[in-house]
């Protein structure tokens, strides 16, 4: 076989289709270079060439494969909008990042997690949590959100494009929900849980401390609002705020309730318990490639509250 034979089989390997690769070759045309960068190698030194220039594109590929590991290892912990972020604020002058930003944001838990890890081992717990996490953070990313971050056994995230956002936020909590019979049959646990949303402006930065570590987050009244509605929402329900409702009134049903009084806030504020979804449209690419599984899941996700 020639070079070009073998670096296909290498990426066919599931051993070594990592692997970087640079070539030397004497094909220049641009054609050639588009069908060896179509096999995945990282570059190409055309011959002749100098020792120099090859050590030179050994260290750039090598370099480039270290951080692009790096950032998959982050990836598992953080989201990719900020490793980017991190990795710009690293090549700033300011070293920080502060932000205004309009999101709708979602707070979850599960309803008395505590009584539930009493009947668990220590192992049972974290395995039952991560196969809830999986589950719920699945439904989640479904609609393009941003995970936050866990808090003990619940869930913040947040949702860009001010009402698409505030509407894929309400499509999300009611896919979670209908996510709990599975997840109460396989894990043999009786779990419940409150979602709230809230939609406002919020600070999006990193905060912690300048030494050791930080973090990357949103922070601000509305964080908070979205949090208590959480706390207040009823068992399998989901609880909206007054500025979420009306971006998307004409989207859903809901049930109005006694202005709350919330911690820290002045004014009663309204609030909505969400009784069903009116319509459900596609929000990615990825999603109107699938039409049959898209009409599923608007099937599913509309009947989410007739149990309710």
């Amino acid at each position: 076989m020639d070079g070009l034979e073998l670096c296909t089989r290498i990426r066919q390997s599931n051993k070594f289709n990592n692997l970087p690769i640079i070539i030397e070759t004497s094909k220049d045309s641009k054609a050639d270079q588009v069908k060896i960068r179509s096999i995945g190698i990282q570059a190409f030194i055309t011959k002749p060439f100098s020792p120099d220039r090859l050590i030179a594109e050994v260290e750039r590929v090598l370099a480039e494969t270290r951080l692009k590991h790096n950032q998959n290892a982050m990836s598992r912990y953080l989201p990719d909008s900020t490793i980017t972020r991190i990795s710009a604020t690293e090549n700033s002058q300011h070293g920080t990042i502060a932000e205004d930003k309009f999101r709708t944001l979602l707070f979850s838990d599960i309803v008395q997690f505590t009584h539930i890890t009493g009947q668990l081992t220590s192992m049972k717990v974290v395995d039952f949590l991560n196969t809830y996490f999986d589950r719920m953070v699945a439904e989640l990313m479904h609609f393009d959100a941003t995970i936050d971050k866990f808090i003990g056994d619940g869930i913040f995230a947040s949702f860009g494009l001010q009402e698409e956002g505030a509407f894929r936020a309400v499509c999300a909590a009611a896919a979670m929900l209908k996510a709990l019979p599975e997840l109460r049959k396989s894990t043999g646990l009786d779990v419940h849980m409150r979602i709230g949303i809230h939609s406002g402006h919020v600070i999006m930065g990193d905060i912690g401390s300048r030494l050791s570590r930080r973090d990357f987050t949103l922070i601000g009244e509305n964080v908070n609002i979205a949090a208590r509605l959480e706390h207040l929402a009823k068992h399998d329900g989901i609880l909206i705020s007054h500025a979420t409702y009306k971006m998307i009134k004409n989207r859903i049903t809901v049930i109005p309730i006694p202005a709350l009084k919330l911690k820290g806030i002045k004014e009663p504020m309204k609030a909505y318990l969400v009784k069903s979804i009116k319509s459900y449209h596609s929000f990615s690419k990825s999603m109107d490639l699938v039409s049959s599984s898209n009409n599923a899941r608007k099937n599913s996700i509309e009947k989410v509250f007739n149990s309710h």
